[in-house]
């Protein structure tokens, strides 16, 4: 049989499109929205380990970091502000997990949706 495509390119679900920009390079889509869901909402991973305060803190910085960064331009172009936050979120000891389950889990509600759900490497 045919070998498809593993894992399968994101694709977000129509109500989440507006969500990331139109000019966001495709490699950048995931990321849009995983700062989308961080800079919007307290990360309750956050709230639970660290308190309401910390959480705020977050959302308040990844509104900040998320309008600094270049959409438009590839991944690549923005690695080394992405790795540069990650690292800051760690050296603090946060965790924003949540943010995280959300992004994955739109992704593949909108993998489902759009019928790319059954795409596995089949041998």
């Amino acid at each position: 049989g045919s070998r498809a495509e593993w894992p399968p390119e994101p694709a977000l679900p129509p109500r989440m499109t507006p969500a990331v920009a139109p000019e966001t390079a495709p490699d950048m889509a995931v990321v849009a929205l995983y700062l989308g869901f961080l800079a919007r909402f307290r990360d309750s991973h956050i709230r639970r380990k660290l308190g309401d305060d910390a959480a705020e803190s977050v959302r308040l910085e990844a509104r900040a970091f998320a309008r600094r960064l270049h959409p438009s331009r590839p991944l690549a172009a923005n690695l080394d502000d992405l790795a540069e936050f990650d690292r800051s979120l760690k050296r603090r000891g946060i965790n924003p997990g949540t943010s995280a389950d959300l992004t994955v889990v739109t992704l593949l509600a909108g993998s489902l949706l759009h019928g790319r759900g059954n795409r596995v490497v089949a041998r």
